[in-house]
């Protein structure tokens, strides 16, 4: 019984794919549908979705035809037998710790997950922060389209229900937006 986990960037579903694997007995593929995977690597990942007993999870940009990464609408060839939609409630700190994330990774070579104790600034532009705003607010709605396409039990997880202080990742980072 394979479960898909639909969300966004930075609602913490890879610590919450992983718990749930693990507590379910299931084996987490993480981003099923990443960028960086070729076309076999595509196919090979939704069908072992639909043959094993998996945890996955896809954002809008991995499955869409409007996005400029989705090469096939492969999560038209998925059948889960549960969806799990994970939010933030706060939409403002999503934008931000995605605009934090893609700017370490472009400016300084530190992956998505990785901590650091060294304070950082990043600087954007009021634009550049506008523009990432409004695309997260699209991607969020497109979320749940993309959940009423399966036609399988729903359930929806707040990121800050279970992603404490604890859990969040320990990354010093002040982010200036100016003009």
């Amino acid at each position: 019984m394979s479960t898909l986990i639909l969300s966004n960037y930075r609602c913490g579903t890879t610590f919450y794919g992983k718990n749930y694997a693990e507590e379910n007995n299931l084996v987490f593929l993480d981003e099923m549908f990443h960028e960086s995977f070729n076309k076999k690597q595509l196919q090979t990942q939704w069908r072992r979705f639909n043959q094993e007993n998996c945890v996955a999870k896809i954002f809008p940009t991995h499955v869409l035809p409007e996005y400029e990464y989705t090469q096939v609408e492969y999560h038209k060839l998925l059948k889960p037998k549960k969806v799990i939609v994970i939010k933030r409630e706060n939409v403002l700190e999503q934008v931000k710790s995605f605009i934090v994330a893609k700017k370490l990774q472009e400016e300084c070579n530190i992956n998505w997950h990785q901590q650091f104790k060294d304070l950082k600034t990043i600087k954007v532009s009021h634009h550049y922060f506008e523009f990432w705003f409004q695309r997260i607010v699209k991607q969020n709605q497109q979320i749940q389209e993309l959940a009423d396409f399966f036609k399988v039990p729903t359930e929806t997880v707040w990121y800050e229900s279970f992603a404490t202080k604890r859990h969040r990742y320990k990354r010093p980072v002040e982010l200036i937006v100016f003009n």
